[in-house]
């Protein structure tokens, strides 16, 4: 899956946006306090230990004051990451392409 995408296919760049621009948008149309936070291997993010949350996969963690906006944003994120997906699927193709003789 994704989760072993090369560095140079940018996951967390492609899941968070431009300067988190994404992840912002969800977490703001979802409403409610909404926050969302890529968290887990490749993430950047740092637990309130310190340390990376490096024995964790990446994922989405979303909080917020109403099941409703969680929802909202757990969808929102789902569709960001079948965008992903898919880019990342073309990404492969591409590769593959360069690699052929």
């Amino acid at each position: 899956g994704m989760e072993n995408a090369p560095s140079s296919f940018g996951l967390r760049d492609r899941l968070q946006g431009p300067h988190a621009q994404y992840i912002k948008h969800i977490a703001v149309t979802a409403g409610s306090a909404c926050e969302v936070v890529l968290k887990g291997v490749g993430s950047g993010h740092l637990d309130a230990s310190g340390g990376q949350d490096a024995s964790m996969r990446l994922h989405f963690d979303i909080t917020a004051n109403s099941a409703e906006a969680v929802s909202t944003a757990q969808q929102l994120c789902e569709d960001l990451l079948g965008t992903a997906k898919q880019q990342y699927k073309e990404y492969m193709q591409s590769l593959s392409t360069y690699a052929s003789p």
